[in-house]
């Protein structure tokens, strides 16, 4: 099959912030000051290949000096396979979760969830690897199942900062001790319309991933999502999103003694649409520690 000649879709969508703050500990003699933040510019190339196949890149400049970091870039074999499968390679923001493949760009709030940053960092759960998934009609509803192998699952002890040590040496440590063994994740998730003009999403998420390469033991998380969404019209929509994620995995004290860390984390989301371009909305965000579950955000 011949190469389409059209150019990608690409798109440029800046992240500017105004802000308070009382952080005496991180800004030091700024407290209560207003501040203006040119926090990231997100670049974004997006096209088919062929009839079936499509290539996504997604670019971060952080701040005005921040460097040029890939957030996303991967290839999509949309048709062709068998049972109506789908093949994603790269490296991509996996579907754990209902919120975890959306960019901050796309949320009526600003920042990750608390439970996301915790247990898998401030840039959330991206990794490297190969995802299957097919789209199932039952009746009116749209059944979803999707399949990961990852490099690395994102909740490997690499992913907290250890004293005295770089990030540049953390990052070396993580390709040693991660390639080993791959990560697993699934999620199962059904689309239903309720009425007219009402839907409903739920879904379940699980990952395994090493989180201590040198025991070769795992951490287990569960993820569970319900997005309830009325849209009467393009000027007026009410959506509900909530997510629990719930955490196990094993935590070496300082007598190296490794013990089994169970925590948990949610949110939830309420947005009203009353006009085309205006919304309005309330969040609560709530997440014990990853590896403390006595810690509290």
């Amino acid at each position: 099959l011949a190469q389409t000649t059209e150019n990608p879709d690409i798109s440029f969508i800046g992240d500017v912030r105004l802000s308070m703050h009382n952080d005496q500990e991180s800004r030091p003699g700024e407290d209560g000051k207003m501040m203006l933040d040119f926090h990231e510019l997100e670049i974004a190339a997006t096209g088919y290949l062929n009839p079936f196949a499509r290539a996504d890149i997604y670019l971060g400049i952080h701040g005005t000096e921040g460097p040029i970091e890939i957030e996303e870039a991967y290839l999509t074999l949309l048709r062709g396979l068998p049972l109506n499968l789908q093949l994603k390679a790269g490296q991509y923001l996996p579907d754990f979760g209902k919120l975890n493949t959306q960019h901050p760009h796309q949320w009526s709030w600003i920042e990750r969830p608390l439970m996301f940053q915790e247990m898998f960092g401030h840039d959330g759960f991206r990794d490297i690897g190969i995802n299957l998934s097919s789209l199932i009609p039952v009746g009116n509803t749209a059944l979803g199942l999707s399949a990961h192998a990852l490099k690395t699952g994102g909740v490997g002890e690499h992913h907290h900062h250890h004293d005295g040590e770089s990030e540049e040496e953390e990052n070396h440590e993580a390709e040693e001790t991660t390639l080993k063994n791959l990560a697993f994740s699934g999620r199962i998730s059904a689309f239903t319309p309720i009425g007219d003009v009402t839907f409903l999403e739920a879904g379940v998420s699980w990952l395994r991933a090493e989180s201590m390469p040198v025991e070769n033991l795992y951490a287990d998380l569960l993820d569970l999502d319900f997005k309830l969404k009325w849209k009467p019209d393009n000027y007026r929509s009410l959506t509900l999103v909530v997510e629990y994620l719930y955490n196990s995995r094993p935590v070496e004290e300082e007598d190296h003694e490794v013990i089994d860390t169970k925590s948990s984390g949610s949110f939830a989301a309420l947005d009203y649409q009353f006009r085309r371009r205006f919304n309005a909305g309330m969040f609560y965000d709530y997440t014990q520690g990853a590896e403390n579950e006595d810690e509290f955000r």
